[in-house]
């Protein structure tokens, strides 16, 4: 019975020396890949990286206790897990310099979140992050990273945050980053990007937030992107892109900010886009939009920003517009929009900006207009509008720019503008 307790207690033992060795020699590989890192990077960055350092333990000789001394959870910028295994690299804002390329990805199995952002990486994104398995959040941004983002890339099934913004990053977008079924929010904007939009962007079903502004990127929007219904954030401006606006747009009932602007859309606006209930910002301005200015807009009550300038709109502005109370801006100016000004716009009290100008509207200025105490600025130049300058317009104590040249306006101008 003695021996043969004797030999569950060297079993144990045995198991609990085997397990502490293979946990030291993860660790210590861990350590040592971030040491060879470290040693590839500029001077300055390496002097911030002082606790990256290797101290043996000089109370025992054993192999076991030199190894778990190498273990860097303790060092700056590194979390672990409770086995001693690295799990997170921040070193965002540090003025970091140096590439990815002497950091070994292969050594780090359970490495599940990176933050390098706002520093001066240069260089291209290693192939080798596919080894990198388990990781759920990947931040580079505002860097300086050139080249393509690599394919390998989209092998990360377990992927939440992918932000890449404010690079010098170029070529097209992975047309296989629908693979990575997790990612909730993909931020690609301000680099060098072109190519198309990948429709295999639309299989993404649990992202809320795509920005991809500020790049090259050409040819249409997927015409199935309202597949991505839990979308919050939609920026594709400040592209080249073309074609229409697609209707299933109308799907996204959670978007709240969508921005188009600066691209080469053409077509009209889709009445679809009355569906986004939840809708704040909507700016489609500087495209080649033309129709009418959809009436079903009207049912985006938390609408707070509508930006549509610089197209080719054509017809009456819809006086159902008078229902989106929330409003503060409106600027429908460089378009070909005809008829009168609503007197409904009299009733959008929180409007700071009202801009009209170089359009074909006619008629007289609306008596309502002088109800918008909010009112900063008001350009209703490069019109048709006749009648006389509104004495209620006094009454906007805020104003500080008001554009009214070029109309057929008549009269004197009224005392109250004085106030």
């Amino acid at each position: 019975m003695a021996s043969s307790i004797l030999v569950k207690v060297c079993m144990l033992i045995s198991f609990v020396l085997y397990v502490q060795q293979v946990f030291s020699s993860s660790n210590t590989s861990e350590a040592a890949a971030l040491l060879k890192w470290k040693n590839t990077l500029q001077n300055e960055t390496q002097s911030r990286l002082s606790s990256w350092t290797f101290h043996p333990n000089s109370q025992s000789n054993s192999s076991a206790n030199r190894s778990l001394s190498t273990i860097p959870c303790t060092w700056f910028g590194i979390s672990c897990d409770p086995a001693g295994s690295v799990i997170q690299i921040n070193l965002t804002r540090i003025g970091f310099q140096g590439t990815l390329h002497g950091l070994s990805f292969s050594s780090f199995s359970n490495l599940a979140h990176i933050d390098l952002s706002v520093n001066s990486l240069f260089g291209t994104i290693p192939h080798q992050i596919k080894y990198l398995s388990k990781l759920t959040f990947l931040d580079l941004s505002s860097n300086f990273l050139s080249g393509e983002i690599p394919p390998e890339i989209s092998l990360l099934a377990n992927l939440k945050y992918l932000s890449l913004f404010e690079n010098q990053l170029n070529g097209s977008i992975p047309k296989d980053i629908g693979h990575l079924n997790s990612l909730t929010t993909l931020f690609l904007y301000t680099n060098h990007l072109d190519g198309f939009i990948p429709t295999s962007l639309c299989n993404l079903g649990n992202l809320t937030l795509l920005y991809l502004y500020n790049n090259q990127l050409s040819g249409s929007i997927p015409k199935d992107i309202g597949s991505l219904k839990f979308l919050t954030e939609l920026d594709l401006s400040a592209n080249q892109l073309d074609g229409f606006i697609p209707t299933s747009l109308g799907n996204m009932k959670n978007l709240s900010y969508l921005s188009l602007f600066q691209n080469k859309l053409s077509g009209s606006i889709p009445k679809e886009i009355g569906h986004l209930t939840s809708l704040i910002n909507l700016s489609l301005y500087e495209n080649r939009l033309e129709g009418s200015i959809p009436i079903s807009l009207k049912n985006l009550r938390n609408l707070t920003l509508l930006y549509l300038y610089r197209n080719k709109l054509s017809g009456s502005i819809p006086k159902e517009i008078g229902n989106l109370a929330h409003l503060m801006e409106i600027d429908w100016s460089m378009n070909q929009l005809h008829g009168s000004i609503p007197a409904s716009l009299g009733s959008l009290r929180n409007l700071s900006y009202l801009y009209l100008f170089q359009n074909k509207l006619f008629g007289s200025i609306p008596e309502e207009i002088g109800n918008l105490t909010h009112l900063t600025a008001i350009d209703l130049s490069m019109n048709q509008l006749h009648g006389s300058i509104l004495a209620s317009l006094g009454c906007l104590r805020n104003l500080t720019r008001l554009y009214l040249h070029r109309n057929k306006l008549s009269g004197s101008i009224p005392e109250e503008i004085g106030n």
